[in-house]
């Protein structure tokens, strides 16, 4: 991993994006440095790729080392920037919004983030934060509260994915506890543990109405709230 860079890059690694009426510069680091509004004739309200010291930028990145990879999503100039560090992955996508009709009446910036990958996971199971690992087991809630957070931002497969491993950690008459050894999957904690089958509930409940035919809806999914 390449440290983080200090100044700005070379014109031709920027990645642009736009609105039909004003451009975004960004930089394979996910820094924006260059951004006129509302037009692009308009005065920049970032133009660090002309002036490093007072043009100003958006930042938008990991704390300390990584890798960034990026790509327009096809057939859009929406641009997604995925970075890597030596605890995870997270995406981000980055566009000037429009919408069903053409342009808005005014300019919209937009930056997505998804997490995809973080040093709280063990396969399906969650620690609960960083360095549990070397302090408790997994907590069975978290590894709920992940399915019911993918099935919400409609990424259902993944959810399902992970759910099925989980399901089969209760016990022989379907208790969960409220921690879970990663590595030979013994119970640890409160047995039962009500908030680990708070989390199942939500998380059940909430594939459920997503997988209906038609399915219910995300404003329809439950919460432990």
């Amino acid at each position: 991993m390449s440290p983080v860079p200090t100044e700005s890059a070379p014109i031709e690694s920027y990645a642009p994006i736009g609105d039909g009426r004003t451009v975004a510069l960004i930089g394979l680091d996910g820094d924006v440095d260059w951004l006129p509004l509302p037009e692009v004739t308009s005065p920049p309200v970032f133009a660090r790729i002309l002036d490093q010291d007072t043009g100003g930028l958006l930042r938008l990145r990991p704390v300390g080392e990584f890798r960034s990879d990026r790509r327009y999503l096809p057939g859009t100039n929406v641009l997604e920037t995925t970075f890597t560090t030596a605890q995870g992955r997270v995406r981000v996508t980055d566009a000037l919004v429009s919408g069903v009709a053409g342009r808005l009446p005014w300019a919209e910036f937009a930056r997505r983030i998804d997490a995809l990958t973080a040093d709280l996971a063990a396969g399906p199971l969650m620690y609960r934060y960083s360095g549990a690992d070397r302090e408790e087991k997994t907590f069975v809630a978290c590894a709920f509260w992940r399915v019911h957070a993918l099935a919400c931002v409609g990424r259902v497969e993944e959810a399902t994915a992970l759910m099925e491993p989980l399901i089969a950690h209760a016990n022989d008459v379907g208790v969960y506890a409220e921690m879970i050894d990663a590595d030979d999957g013994s119970a640890w904690g409160n047995v039962p543990q009500a908030l680990s089958h708070l989390a199942f509930l939500s998380a059940a409940l909430t594939l459920r109405d997503l997988t209906l035919d038609p399915p219910v809806g995300k404003e329809g999914a439950p919460t432990t709230s």
